[in-house]
């Protein structure tokens, strides 16, 4: 079933600059786009809020920023404000009023350099309990830093590790609230804030970690998902983990050539599936119990660096790559 297709592209967008990151903008058709383009022998940064309307996506507003805006979340944004909070090449962690986003609402010089990726837990978009909106940020300069986006520029935690970190994630319940964290060897770790400083679980996978996600911000996870830049694809059985931290995996490959690629992002999709993007611009999907693949689809030629699932139409995928085109890609049942 490997040559099944994902789903069907409904509506493609070039943009006038390379995006690093889409998101949707929650209990909306709206998306953000960000990214850089160049701009006096430089590269500075640019963000797009986009419409999707009737088939075709379009431009309702765009900013220039001063540094390339690399990793974006609004897992922390509330039902009253629908706070964007980005990372930039610079090392600033910043929210934006996406009405009026000339000024950040929050600007804090959270790192020494580039934020690799950020996640948001917290947002009451959804409904109430789920703990205060904090984003965690994971550097070049080797730190993971906590922030609840009410204290302003005061970090809440401070994880200071040996590599480069290229992803993070929160888990569970504001009561058990977990971060993973992937570095530039293959290692991931996890850390329960209640114990923020203690490391109570990590593996060592074969090469750098390009994505993770957990199943669950809301409950205990069951899953976390993890890709490497060496074509693999890792599905941890987070429910059964053992007492001595042996934890079940199930592990796929990208195939397409001899040569590793990245699988640059993965996550949790509808239907007990989950969908990966790699470095030939290709879809895949794959099914939760024993990381069959059950379909393929090739969407651009270029890598597909980030994919998000809308929050309430999970069958409605949004994708972006180094094209510098936006793709909406409906997910088949």
């Amino acid at each position: 079933m490997e040559g099944r297709q994902v789903g069907q592209v409904y509506v493609s967008r070039k943009l006038g600059f390379t995006p690093y990151h889409t998101v949707w903008v929650p209990c909306s058709t709206r998306v953000v786009a960000l990214g850089s383009f160049g701009h006096g022998g430089g590269q500075i940064g640019k963000m797009c809020v986009m419409h999707l309307y009737h088939g075709e996506c379009r431009t309702l507003k765009e900013w220039e920023k001063p540094q390339p805006l690399r990793c974006a979340t609004m897992g922390a944004c509330s039902s009253q404000s629908r706070l964007l909070v980005t990372g930039d090449f610079g090392g600033r962690l910043q929210a934006w009023d996406l009405e009026r986003a000339e000024v950040p609402v929050l600007s804090v010089n959270a790192h020494s350099t580039i934020i690799n990726q950020i996640d948001g837990c917290g947002s009451t978009v959804h409904g109430e309990g789920t703990g205060p909106p904090e984003v965690v940020s994971a550097s070049r300069d080797r730190q993971v830093c906590l922030w609840d986006i009410r204290q302003g520029d005061r970090e809440s935690v401070h994880i200071a590790l040996q590599n480069d970190i290229f992803s993070v994630c929160f888990g569970g319940d504001w009561q058990s609230r977990l971060i993973a964290t992937g570095d530039e060897t293959g290692n991931i770790a996890i850390f329960d804030l209640r114990r923020p400083q203690t490391c109570f679980w990590t593996c060592q996978l074969s090469s750098a970690v390009a994505s993770l996600q957990f199943d669950s911000k809301t409950s205990v996870p069951s899953h976390l998902l993890a890709t490497t830049t060496s074509s693999e694809t890792h599905l941890f059985d987070w429910a059964r983990v053992a007492n001595d931290g042996a934890c079940p995996r199930a592990t796929a490959r990208h195939k397409q050539t001899d040569t590793p690629m990245t699988v640059w992002c993965g996550r949790f999709g509808p239907q007990n599936t989950l969908l990966t993007t790699n470095h030939e611009g290709t879809l895949y999907r794959y099914e939760t119990d024993k990381l069959d693949s059950i379909g393929k689809q090739r969407i651009g030629k270029h890598p597909l660096l980030c994919l998000d699932l809308h929050p309430s139409r999970p069958n409605l995928l949004l994708t972006s790559g180094l094209d510098q085109t936006v793709r909406f890609v409906s997910v088949s049942s």
